[in-house]
């Protein structure tokens, strides 16, 4: 199992010390954690402690390639 994965189970873990710990560690690899942003989203109603991270993790994530590339992608 990657890190990223790891971290992603552990936004479910009853431990508040290991979710707060997983957001941040998702919020520090930027876009490499895209695949989580369901997961950052729905875990986004946790803890302040938790939830600062998640949101932080989240505006790290950057651009959707899909936007990025500058086509009209509004009827998707």
């Amino acid at each position: 199992m990657d890190e990223i994965t790891t971290w992603r189970a552990e936004l479910n873990s009853a431990d508040l010390l290991l979710r707060a710990a997983a957001a941040e560690k998702l919020c520090q690899a930027g876009s490499d954690a895209s695949d989580a942003a369901v997961d950052l989203v729905q875990a986004c109603a946790d803890d302040e402690a938790v939830s600062k991270w998640l949101v932080a993790a989240l505006e790290d994530l950057g651009t959707h390639p899909l936007t990025a590339s500058g086509k009209d992608w509004s009827f998707v």
